[in-house]
């Protein structure tokens, strides 16, 4: 696997990642053709794994270098804003794009006109949410998708010579409840139980968590050690991963994910997590 650098655009922020290797969980039913930014008229779905209904269906090759990236969005109810994102992509060469913060309610999936497959998993009232927007070589390759939560979604992409799963999530932030905390992180090990030890399974998103530097899951990472930073740490070595964006030394603007309106403040909360092996 090869990392790629911190990116974004105006309005969204993140992490990104370049692979060559792994194996997945996620599906999709009928395709409709919808305009993008559109957030209010798409088809609404029942919690659940969803089935891709294809023929026959390409096979990404991981062991060519593949661009996967994770961003929070803030939003992405504005009427434009999908097509403002898959422009990005594709100045980025991103092929594979989690976001955290969409605020879009219910659970579905749609084709923008450019082709790029959108899969989502929201709220009831606007707040929080995860999606994953494909493009459409990745999309192509979707088997199947699960919209756990507004907090936690899952995408499964056939490939060779492993399949790929990226789990997308948004985990609270540090001021929420122990509750809050405590049921996302459940749901989050329930979700990455549920694949098999051999598999190689990708966590993204943003965890609103400061891991803090040398931590133990990645040595060159910024700032100092909060609450949600001692849970993703817990979280990711009980299962043998680590925090890929803060594993190798980079100039600290390529580590932080997030920065302060006024440009004065940087912090990393968003990771990319994959296998130590």
């Amino acid at each position: 696997m090869i990392i790629g650098g911190v990116t974004g655009n105006a309005g969204t922020r993140g992490t990104s990642s370049q692979l060559g290797g792994s194996q997945a969980n996620v599906g999709i039913g009928n395709r409709r053709r919808q305009a993008a930014g559109v957030s209010i008229t798409r088809n609404p779905v029942q919690p659940g794994p969803r089935v891709v209904a294809r023929g026959s269906r390409p096979t990404l090759k991981l062991r060519k270098p593949l661009r996967i990236t994770t961003w929070n969005v803030r939003t992405i109810r504005a009427i434009g804003k999908v097509q403002v994102v898959e422009k990005e992509m594709q100045r980025l060469k991103v092929g594979c794009l989690g976001l955290s913060e969409t605020r879009w309610t219910g659970r579905g999936q749609f084709v923008t006109d450019s082709g790029s497959t959108v899969v989502y998993s929201g709220s009831a009232n606007a707040a929080g949410g995860v999606a994953v927007i494909l493009n459409k070589q990745w999309g192509d390759s979707v088997l199947r998708y699960n919209p756990v939560s507004d907090r936690i979604m899952t995408v499964r992409v056939q490939a060779s010579p492993w399949n790929l799963t990226l789990i997308q999530v948004y985990a609270p932030t540090n001021q929420a409840t122990e509750l809050e905390k405590d049921t996302f992180y459940q749901g989050l090990e329930d979700t990455y139980e549920r694949y098999p030890k051999q598999a190689i399974v990708l966590v993204s998103g943003d965890f609103n968590a400061k891991i803090g530097e040398r931590a133990p899951i990645g040595k060159y990472a910024m700032g100092v050690r909060n609450d949600n930073g001692d849970r993703l740490i817990q979280f990711a070595q009980a299962n043998g991963l680590c925090a890929a964006n803060s594993w190798v030394m980079r100039h600290p603007r390529r580590l932080s994910t997030w920065r302060s309106p006024d440009g004065g403040y940087r912090n990393q909360i968003d990771y990319f997590l994959v296998p130590q092996r």
